[in-house]
């Protein structure tokens, strides 16, 4: 028996994150690395979900979900330091992750340093975390619409350094008085789209190379954002993946998931409220596929492919 196209996709999305691995032998490697706490035992479930695949049979709701949050579990948040990606988590004998993966990730960390830079936390005039932005041009920020209408208390207008973008926000790192940069104004808005640009002096840090082609279901991306706490709409282990620390810059890594048609486009990364304004990128050539806008942790994310964005700079 066939699958249908949206059952086979999920067979080889979770073949493509357990690589080797058994679902049973995946949790208890991420176990070993995030902790037990808080994570469904789900990994049974997920074993009879992936052999019924395979049968080429349905399994139930939830065998299904099972599966899901063990392909979620191999979705990992890194820290970056001093400007440069973290290496993905690991067991000691580094068999947790497909092989092909690890190169690709080893090959986008050094991609993505000259750029990680232009990436920043949004915030309020009282400091507060709203979002995400990033340089996408000369003095301009993108960032998410519905961030805009936070700052702007939905009037979609700014006063000059009414809030600012900090380009850092690092783990056990200081903020120095360069990395915060004031938001002057607003320099355009998408008319039916997730997406503004603001004008900031962001004193020369470059602007995010934009991809030429679009994604397709199956492929690696990767968001850097700021995710920040939120619990109450993301209470399932979201403490252990994010290791309870938010607010801080994050690469999260995840793929293209199906039902992606431009101008949107559904991805599994780890993100949660923070991550809005997040760009998404292509993992094989680091460049910025698309502007992450919403979406919980464990649920499918949206995001708006980057050609609308191409087309605000035009």
């Amino acid at each position: 028996m066939a699958l249908d196209a949206r059952h086979a996709f999920l067979l080889d999305r979770a073949k493509r994150a357990l690589g080797h691995n058994t679902p049973m032998d995946a949790v208890a490697k991420v176990r070993s690395i995030i902790g037990a706490k808080d994570i469904p035992d789900s990994e049974a479930e997920a074993q009879v979900a992936m052999d019924t695949l395979r049968a080429g049979d349905i399994p139930t709701p939830a065998q299904l979900a099972a599966l899901e949050i063990v392909v979620r579990l191999m979705r990992p948040v890194m820290f970056t330091e001093d400007g440069a990606l973290g290496d993905l988590p690991e067991t000691k004998n580094r068999d947790l992750r497909p092989a092909d993966l690890t190169q690709a990730w080893s090959a986008f960390q050094a991609m993505i340093r000259p750029h990680i830079g232009s990436i920043g936390r949004i915030e309020d005039s009282r400091g507060r975390h709203v979002g995400t932005g990033f340089v996408a041009g000369d003095d301009l920020i993108a960032t998410n619409r519905h961030v805009l209408s936070v700052l702007s208390t939905g009037s979609e207008a700014l006063r000059p350094g009414s809030c600012h973008i900090v380009f850092k926000y690092e783990l056990n790192r200081a903020n120095s008085a360069s990395d915060k940069v004031r938001i002057d104004s607003v320099e355009a808005i998408h008319p039916t789209l997730d997406l503004v640009l603001l004008r900031a002096p962001v004193a020369g840090r470059p602007a995010l190379p934009f991809s030429r082609t679009p994604p397709s279901a199956g492929d690696r991306v990767v968001t850097i954002g700021y995710p920040g706490k939120d619990e109450d709409n993301n209470p399932l282990f979201l403490g252990q993946v994010f290791d309870g620390k938010f607010g801080v810059r994050r690469a999260a890594l995840g793929e293209v998931l199906d039902g992606t048609a431009a101008p949107n486009l559904f991805h599994d990364c780890s993100t949660t409220q923070g991550n809005s304004g997040s760009p998404v990128f292509l993992i094989g050539d680091a460049t910025v596929a698309a502007v992450h806008r919403s979406g919980y942790f464990m649920y499918r994310n949206e995001a708006v492919a980057s050609d609308e964005l191409a087309s605000l700079l035009s």
